[in-house]
């Protein structure tokens, strides 16, 4: 969630838990990890077109993207 949203809360309501949810936490964490593929394939050029790679279940990777 935004600083100003988390700020807003904070004044008005002093007493509230912020609760975060899991589509906002997974968005974050999508987003670091594309900010960091997109440095890093700046100087590992293998890692062209392996986004979403890195986004998806270990689980559900086919052979050869293992």
């Amino acid at each position: 969630m935004s600083p100003a949203f988390i700020k807003s809360v904070e004044d008005n309501f002093p007493g509230a838990e912020l609760t975060f949810d899991k589509f906002h936490i997974m968005k974050g964490i999508h987003e670091a990890v594309d900010q960091v593929h997109r440095e890093e394939q700046k100087t590992h050029p293998e890692l062209a077109r392996s986004r979403y790679i890195w986004l998806k279940n270990p689980d559900h990777l086919k052979n050869n993207q293992t």
